[in-house]
């Protein structure tokens, strides 16, 4: 499956994408929930924020205005699933 997201712009894209300092959670909400979603969010002060859409075949992801990721999502599902085994032999 794939992914389109834009995050917060930041001085590094690394610290964005991979960095364990702040804590966050990634919630995936079926679009007919979504109204939903967002009053269960402001009835508990959590703060949150829309970050894209999952669906098709490429994982795209933004930090800002520049493009960090754009590779098709079967292409990153054989390196997840292969990478270790393969960097291993």
């Amino acid at each position: 499956m794939g992914c389109d997201a834009t995050l917060p712009a930041a001085a590094r894209a690394d610290l964005t994408l991979f960095g364990e300092g702040s804590v966050a959670r990634l919630v995936a909400v079926e679009a007919r929930h979504a109204r939903e979603f967002e009053g269960l969010m402001a009835e508990s002060a959590i703060p949150w924020r829309w970050i894209g859409t999952t669906g098709g075949d490429r994982l795209v992801i933004r930090v800002g205005n520049d493009t960090v990721v754009d590779v098709d999502a079967s292409r990153s599902s054989t390196a997840w699933r292969s990478g270790f085994e393969r960097h291993m032999a």
